[in-house]
């Protein structure tokens, strides 16, 4: 007997049928909010991507560099990173770049 069906009889041994569906879809609900949330980094990433080259195009100054920040938030057993367009001419302002931006 391959491993995937011992699991399956063990699992079976201890939760019904009904409780193990519950499970599943429990488990695929998570799973599509975790895609959610990786498909919300990846437009965050390429908002930053946009916004650097943006301000580095309008950016009258040449001698003012342009970086992207990551502001980080570790809570709830989750890092929650945020980008920054970090901009030194306007002393120390961030631009965040997030979704409710116009």
């Amino acid at each position: 007997m391959d491993t995937l069906q011992s699991h399956v009889l063990e699992t079976q041994n201890v939760h019904s049928v009904p409780e193990i569906t519950k499970l599943v879809s429990i488990n695929v609900k998570h799973a599509q909010k975790e895609v959610k949330y990786v498909n919300t980094l990846c437009l965050s990433a390429l908002i930053a991507k946009k916004n650097m080259h943006l301000a580095q195009k309008n950016n009258l100054n040449s001698q003012t560099s342009v970086k992207i920040r990551e502001l980080r938030n570790d809570s709830d057993d989750k890092l929650d990173i945020m980008q920054a367009v970090e901009i030194p001419t306007f002393q120390n302002s961030y631009n965040l770049l997030s979704d409710d931006s116009d």
